[in-house]
């Protein structure tokens, strides 16, 4: 991740784009630590409630991040709520 974050040549000198990346490895690497912590019976489930929020932004965080890479228009006032009331509805169920 820190290589991806101080590397100004792969991704350009847009800042965005270079942290963006990194949010989406950590999620993730998370996810397959919560993986192997569970499936070896090491975690609670507080801890997969936390990778499942974290794992909950992945699809919204790869739309934004080829959203940057193809340098396309992001209309936050028409996906905002719509990411907001999906969110609400996965974790009330």
């Amino acid at each position: 991740m820190v290589f991806i974050l101080f590397n100004k040549f792969g991704l350009g000198k847009n800042k965005k784009i270079r942290y963006v990346s990194p949010s989406l490895l950590f999620i993730y690497v998370v996810k397959a630590l919560d993986y192997h912590l569970s499936i070896t019976n090491q975690v609670t489930a507080t801890y997969s409630g936390v990778t499942y929020f974290f794992y909950h932004f992945t699809g919204l965080l790869f739309y934004y991040f080829i959203a940057l890479y193809t340098k396309s228009e992001i209309n936050i006032k028409k996906w905002g709520p719509v990411v907001i009331g999906y969110t609400l509805y996965q974790f009330s169920f």
